[in-house]
């Protein structure tokens, strides 16, 4: 095994055996909830217990994406990037849930997924993901019966 998939697979055991852990998040695909460099806390969850709006850390490949569950059955998740509303939808496998994020930590402030602040958060975001699947189903019906018709 090459160093860099050794170094990949401690950390994935480090995070799937730890009942709780506290990671730094990077990037902005999160905002306004999560923003570069705030702390993430995460408990280990069972994938029965997950709901739509939470946000979970998931494993790919050689990255621990972190997004908003918004849709569930009993075989998968997808998982939303907020800051990039027409990018960042994936489909997790239950065995690609690393743990469910419970509080965030910028700064001074802690903030948990109790706090009425993180649930209008994640209300916000997931009628911000319903428009725009309504106006995606839209456009997907209006280019299919404009070709039934030929009048693309």
């Amino acid at each position: 095994m090459k160093t860099h998939e050794f170094f990949i697979t401690a950390q994935k055991l480090q995070l799937l055996n730890a009942p709780k852990t506290d990671v730094m998040f990077h990037g902005l695909s999160m905002e306004p909830i999560l923003c570069e460099g705030d702390r993430v806390v995460s408990e280990e969850v069972k994938f029965k217990d997950i709901r739509v709006g939470d946000i979970i850390t998931s494993y790919f490949e050689d990255k621990y994406p972190t997004r908003r569950v918004v849709f569930k059955n009993k075989k998968y998740l997808t998982v939303w990037c907020e800051n990039r509303p027409n990018r960042g939808i994936v489909d997790v496998q239950p065995h690609e849930v690393l743990g469910r994020v419970i509080a965030r930590k910028r700064g001074e402030q802690l903030l948990t997924n109790t706090d009425a602040e993180w649930l209008e958060l994640a209300n916000n975001a997931l009628q911000k993901y319903q428009a725009l699947s309504k106006k995606r189903a839209y456009k997907r019906i209006k280019h299919f019966i404009i070709r039934k018709l030929n009048l693309d």
